[in-house]
């Protein structure tokens, strides 16, 4: 058992080590052969097919959620168009979001700080959602935030007895956010669909998921 341990570590370091090294050299070095193919390369391994367009055929069921993954404030603000545009085109009745409230975010509008939660149900709702189809999800995050996520996402779904999970993030989160609720689904008849959104994003955010991802699949899937 140790010697697995420490060979999963050795794995760890090794492959954070390359990962470092190549973003490195992508990120000084503007110019050289193979820069466009390396972050192909890498970014197609962090992405997940997105499984919304070409397999969700239960629109306007009523037990049909989405769920926004967390993220920063403007990771957030496109993952809420994304999301709000499915709930006014009827693939979701309700929309769920990672609960906050303990975080400020400055709203321009009102020129104040509010709450974290109070922001992103403001901002919902300016793009068309109803707030009593919004809600915040509170949970104990651990320090493996998607799979944490993933595990409490899971659990409410099956005992709300949602059908479809509709499951909104970046491009470059899709794999490890695809994984993790698939390990934590309890009930086969939930159904969850990818969504990446069209946010933009530099090489070093998708380096950083390479290396969670591979943590993720040596420790916890």
């Amino acid at each position: 058992m140790k010697h697995n341990n420490r060979s999963s570590l050795y794995l760890c370091i090794i492959f954070v080590a390359f990962v470092t090294c190549i973003s490195i050299l992508f990120i000084y070095v503007q110019e050289f052969p193979g820069r466009a193919q390396i972050k192909i390369f890498f970014t197609n391994q962090v992405a997940h097919v997105d499984t919304f367009g070409r397999e969700y055929k239960d629109k306007g069921i009523g037990k049909n959620v989405i769920y926004i993954l967390g993220g920063n404030r403007n990771s957030l603000r496109e993952k809420m168009k994304t999301a709000a545009s499915m709930y006014r085109n009827g693939y979701a009745s309700r929309i769920l979001f990672l609960s906050e409230p303990d975080i400020k975010r400055y709203d321009r509008n009102l020129g104040t700080s509010i709450t974290g939660d109070g922001w992103v149900i403001k901002t919902l709702t300016e793009f068309g959602v109803h707030e009593n189809d919004i809600e915040p999800v509170p949970m104990e995050f651990g320090f493996f935030g998607t799979y944490s996520e993933a595990r409490h996402i899971s659990r409410l779904a099956e005992e709300r007895k949602y059908r479809n999970i509709v499951l909104v993030t970046s491009r470059p989160h899709t794999m490890r956010v695809w994984k993790s609720f698939s390990r934590n689904l309890y009930n086969r008849q939930n159904h969850i669909y990818l969504v990446a959104t069209e946010e933009k994003y530099l090489f070093r955010h998708v380096i950083l998921e390479c290396i969670k991802l591979f943590v993720y699949e040596v420790v916890l899937l």
